[in-house]
């Protein structure tokens, strides 16, 4: 953003509208698309709402912002209104010229903007995107909640909401995400096993742990503590309950949390595989992996 505001331009609004398009990013998490959609009506600077319409998978929300970010936002309102005083389009991010910005012209100067901070892309890595700012966002939350202490499995349906995800399971991927995330992740699942055990009510088989933490002791015990996964089998895995967990959701009408152990039985699997075979076109030896995975859980 202190880069973004040493731009130059004719009119000096080009630094004003990238440092706030880029700061609006980094703390709600938006797309890039939904930003530059986005209409002066669409804006709402006195509550500090924004409404993002027919966003990916043609679905809408609000999204509050932060009480820092709504006189950003007003300021580079009236920075527009003041060097463009005859805009040829109603979005609210404007190019000097009064036309709405466009992606490739905002891919540029981010990368223009990446290379003078000399941010480079590690062996075997890709740079980083101006879409990272939506992942290190949502990443941020995940980490803050443990961090706190919170539900995670409360708040996580709270974020998948804000993010305009289709479903949770989308947000749940973010876990698996960070090695941060996977140690906290092992830490409260570590402390959750200590407060049933200690706690006057024992794990049994007729009462198993909440399926969520399974899948968390599954991946932060078994695969990377225990067996030492490398990063490509934990992004297979991880992959393959992503495909299940919306699976079941839209079959079973369940999201993650409210799933137990017992819904993933014989039946419900086949279903799953005939899925990836003749509803994603998997190949047999594709769909075998997957089912390897599952039975490893």
């Amino acid at each position: 953003m202190k880069a973004a505001s040493e731009l130059r331009s004719t009119k000096a609004l080009r630094a004003e509208t990238y440092t706030v398009l880029f700061g609006l990013l980094a703390c709600t998490g938006m797309r890039i698309s939904e930003a530059l959609r986005l209409t002066r009506s669409d804006v709402d600077l006195e509550a500090g709402v924004i409404t993002i319409r027919s966003a990916k998978f043609q679905t809408s929300r609000l999204v509050p912002t932060h009480d820092l970010a709504t006189p950003a936002l007003r300021a580079c309102a009236g920075q527009r209104d003041r060097r463009v005083t005859r805009p040829r389009s109603d979005a609210f991010f404007l190019s000097e010229s009064g036309t709405s910005l466009k992606y490739i012209t905002v891919h540029h100067t981010f990368d223009r903007l990446r290379h003078q901070l000399g941010w480079k892309s590690g062996r075997q890595q890709r740079a980083p995107r101006i879409h990272d700012l939506r992942h290190t966002f949502a990443v941020r939350c995940l980490i803050r909640w443990y961090e706190q202490g919170a539900e995670i499995n409360h708040k996580i349906a709270s974020l998948s909401t804000y993010l305009g995800h289709a479903d949770v399971s989308s947000t749940y991927w973010y876990l698996s995400a960070v090695p941060e995330l996977l140690a906290l992740a092992a830490a409260r699942f570590e402390g959750g096993c200590d407060a049933v055990v200690c706690g006057g009510s024992p794990m049994t088989t007729a009462s198993p742990p909440p399926f969520p933490l399974l899948v968390q002791q599954y991946f932060c015990q078994r695969l990377i503590a225990q067996r030492n996964a490398s990063q490509r089998t934990v992004s297979s895995y991880r992959d393959t309950f992503r495909l299940l967990l919306g699976f079941a959701e839209n079959r079973l009408h369940k999201i993650p949390t409210a799933l137990a152990l017992s819904d993933l039985d014989a039946p419900f699997i086949l279903e799953f595989l005939d899925h990836l075979e003749q509803g994603r076109g998997n190949t047999p030896r594709t769909r075998n992996a997957r089912l390897t995975t599952i039975r490893s859980l």
